[in-house]
């Protein structure tokens, strides 16, 4: 489950406070202070284990939501919370459904048939403890959902999500994954209403609409007003879709406090949502020792700086040519010099040199390229990729040394987990990352940096992660 210290900020002294909780910066990033995570992410664990006893998962009302059916890994996570988002009208515990993997060959790795839950912590007290005998009937009847049951309440409708009744249905289930919009859940007045202690005893889940769509005395900011038009700004992190239905029927208009708000919360739910396996986690540790413990020898460098300045080329090709906006341009991919390009020009940019680069890609290819510019450079017979080689050379080039090779099918049993290794060193470590977007597994590492790190000073979305260039203009 997810961890951290419910008593590390006071809870009180933030919210009348001058300055802003939640806001706009003027490069468009939202931002918030450590309070207000504090309190979310508080909430979440309220709501996804409000007890040690499992006797609580065969007694009380579930929330279920169906696992994403058409995604990749990553795909399916970004829609998980995209979804999640929408139970926030409900107090009760949110349970995933189990569904395999059934694209890219995937299906080979996903041998207990749970799709993405069996590489993330797990996310609630209920999926925590599914496989324990008093549960057994729970997990039977996850992995052969009925959506006919009697015991079944399926949401269709905004009215019936914000209905209460967990005394008498014993599931609600919903696979709408952008129906929905979270703009107005109640804990948006419970933590950002400036009469928050008042607003606490009259808000419930029960309240009116009225309540719930009043945010006239919210302590949520945008930078000056410069970013007030509403479609002058997307969020960075926005879902894949935008909501269809709104609580507020009378009023369908989204403002941009709205927006901020919802933005917010998919970054608390990425944060907690994204803890891998304790497993994963064990792997990464011994491949940071491995690379410190060879880089301080190497270089004669201390063990714990030696990664300080690690950059990362994450280059996705495979099956992934229609959904790269390079290939749809140009009918191939960018080369590895543009990538390289992404580095030099950051280094130009900062008067600094990345002492090592760690390489994630699809391509056993493009692996073995990179390796070998970096050995051999630019000479009279080898000049293919000559601005790779010249940048290249004599670089220290790094990788996941506990996978099956250096590039690897990531959907392969052994594989799949040390995919997830490399991403997890790379949010870690890397100083700089140059990739692609385009790529779900891109996103995510945008932003799971993001929201780990913007509580730094000046950090920006694209403060560690960068889109490759496109051209050497």
């Amino acid at each position: 489950m997810f961890k951290f210290d419910k008593n590390q900020t006071n809870s009180t002294k933030f919210r009348l406070a001058s300055y802003p909780i939640l806001w706009l910066d003027r490069h468009g990033d939202v931002r918030w202070n450590r309070a207000a995570q504090s309190e979310f992410l508080n909430y979440l664990l309220d709501k996804q284990y409000p007890t040690n006893d499992i006797s609580i998962c065969l007694s009380t009302q579930l929330f279920i939501l169906q696992q994403w059916t058409l995604g990749g890994f990553f795909s399916r996570h970004h829609t998980f919370i995209d979804h999640f988002g929408q139970t926030f009208y409900s107090p009760s515990m949110v349970v995933p459904t189990f569904t395999r993997f059934v694209v890219s060959q995937s299906d080979t790795e996903d041998f207990r048939n749970e799709g993405t839950f069996r590489y993330f912590q797990s996310t609630s007290l209920c999926s925590a403890h599914i496989q324990h005998v008093k549960l057994r009937k729970l997990y039977d009847f996850l992995q052969n959902f009925d959506v006919n049951s009697t015991d079944v309440k399926l949401i269709q409708t905004i009215d019936q999500l914000v209905e209460r009744d967990e005394s008498k249905v014993r599931f609600k289930y919903s696979r709408d994954i952008w129906k929905f919009s979270s703009y107005d859940i109640p804990h948006r007045r419970w933590l950002f209403d400036r009469n928050r202690e008042k607003i606490k005893h009259q808000l419930t889940y029960s309240s009116s609409i009225d309540l719930f769509v009043d945010h006239s005395n919210e302590h949520i900011y945008s930078y000056d007003n410069n970013l007030t038009v509403l479609y002058d700004w997307t969020p960075r992190n926005m879902p894949h879709q935008l909501p269809t239905e709104f609580l507020n029927k009378s009023n369908t208009e989204v403002t941009l406090r709205d927006f901020i708000f919802a933005s917010f919360v998919r970054y608390m739910c990425l944060l907690f949502f994204s803890p891998l396996a304790p497993r994963i986690q064990t792997a990464v540790k011994l491949l940071a020792h491995h690379w410190s413990e060879y880089l301080s020898d190497k270089n004669n460098q201390p063990y714990t700086e030696v990664l300080s300045k690690m950059a990362v080329l994450f280059i996705r090709r495979g099956d992934k040519m229609n959904e790269d906006s390079f290939w749809k341009s140009h009918q191939y991919w960018r080369n590895i010099s543009l990538y390289v390009k992404g580095i030099v020009d950051e280094e130009k940019r900062r008067q600094m040199k990345y002492t090592s680069i760690f390489v994630i890609t699809d391509d056993a290819t493009v692996m073995s390229s990179i390796q070998e510019y970096a050995r051999v450079g630019l000479t009279d017979k080898h000049k293919d990729e000559s601005y790779a080689r010249e940048y290249l050379f004599e670089r220290q080039i790094l990788y996941n040394v506990f996978a099956p090779q250096a590039c690897f099918d990531p959907f392969i049993r052994i594989g799949f987990d040390q995919f997830l290794v490399n991403i997890q060193f790379i949010t870690d470590y890397a100083a700089l990352v140059v990739g692609h977007r385009d790529s779900n597994v891109g996103r995510y590492i945008e932003e799971i940096i993001y929201v780990n790190r913007q509580h730094e000073r000046n950090a920006q979305t694209r403060t560690y992660v960068i889109n490759a260039p496109d051209s050497f203009v």
